[in-house]
């Protein structure tokens, strides 16, 4: 059995979120080169196992469901929400009627929905130290 631990790193784009995969040491957030432009890092495992079957070589390659998301931008409350744009804007609206308590205001100044089980894992772009570099 074989275990790669895999970087999926989310970036805007014109219409909607583009997204790259990295291999990566091992699946710790730490090991991620973080960028203020990128709008979240998805870490998982894909697990590979090798079997004989009647002389046959079978490969079975299985992605972990149990992925772990770090947005990056700042959180805000759906109060906040409505103090800053109104409770009549289309941001404010978005989050009350679907349910959500918190929105990611993104570097780029996007809302996101935001999950409650994902607020502990948001990473503040004020906190990213970057150096020059291309976009990986």
């Amino acid at each position: 059995m074989e275990v790669k631990h895999y970087a999926k790193i989310y970036y805007p784009g014109a219409f909607v979120s583009e997204s790259s995969v990295k291999e990566i040491d091992k699946r710790d957030i730490s090991v991620v080169k973080l960028r203020k432009s990128m709008l979240g890092v998805e870490l998982y495992d894909v697990v590979t196992m090798k079997a004989d079957y009647k002389g046959k070589k079978i490969t079975f390659k299985s992605e972990n469901i149990d992925n772990e998301y770090f947005p990056i931008g700042k959180v805000v409350t759906l109060e906040e929400v409505g103090k800053e744009y109104g409770t009549n804007s289309t941001a404010y609206l978005n989050l009350s009627h679907n349910g959500y308590e918190y929105a990611l205001k993104t570097a780029g100044g996007r809302m996101v929905f935001l999950d409650k089980e994902d607020v502990d894992n948001v990473i503040d772009p004020d906190s990213i130290i970057e150096e020059e570099a291309e976009r990986e």
